[in-house]
């Protein structure tokens, strides 16, 4: 986004973000009532997720915009980043099959 917004002839500044602080909060909450290492492994994975949907939610929107306004080198980058994200989805639901495979039954 830094990228674009300079290439845009914009100024980046550092925004307080709220809602990431928040996921990782109610993590630790959730972690602290946790015992099994298993259930703690899909908890932080759970996390994980959250916090990349969030950034997918940012991210779709502003590609949404880039091709409204013909700014193709804009997109592109985009949708390279939201590509990437989908990788980690990806890896991510490889390691819940991993975990749900060492857990008791």
């Amino acid at each position: 986004m830094e990228q674009i917004i300079q290439r845009s002839g914009g100024v980046t500044m550092q925004v307080g973000d709220e809602i990431m602080p928040m996921i990782l909060r109610e993590n630790q909450k959730m972690q602290s009532m946790i015992d099994n290492d298993e259930r703690s492994d899909v908890s932080l994975i759970a996390s994980a997720q959250i916090g990349e949907h969030y950034e997918i939610a940012a991210y779709g929107p502003a590609a949404a915009h880039a091709k409204l306004l013909g700014r193709q080198e804009d997109l592109q980058l985009l949708l390279q980043t939201l590509e990437e994200m989908r990788t980690y989805e990806l890896l991510t639901q490889i390691a819940e099959r991993s975990v749900d495979q060492q857990a008791p039954a």
